[in-house]
């Protein structure tokens, strides 16, 4: 049994598939993906992101949405590669949204 599903709208989230595991790369969009993704973030699953802070104000978003959308499902977001929670000035990258907020 392959345990590896590639899922295209999280919306499958609602009906059954529980991932265990979620990268979102949306070039820009990542703000409203995850603003839609109530479920989802309220799930233990770990969430990759990729960060695209150079598009998102053609998507009408800030990072003060995205530490929102983090702080309201109990998650904090960190780089791949650092331990500690990102602050601004926010670059291109790798986030995990974790769970565990303090």
């Amino acid at each position: 049994m392959n345990r590896h599903q590639l899922v295209t709208a999280l919306k499958t989230v609602i009906y059954g598939i529980r991932p265990d595991c979620v990268k979102i790369d949306v070039e820009g969009a990542e703000i409203r993906v995850l603003k839609g993704a109530k479920r989802l973030l309220e799930s233990d699953a770990k969430i990759v992101c990729e960060l695209h802070p150079y598009a998102w104000r053609d998507f009408g978003n800030s990072f003060s949405d995205l530490q929102f959308i983090a702080f309201a499902a109990g998650r904090r977001i960190r780089y791949l590669d650092q331990q500690h929670e990102i602050t601004e000035p926010v670059k291109y990258g790798t986030v995990v949204l974790e769970k565990g907020l303090d």
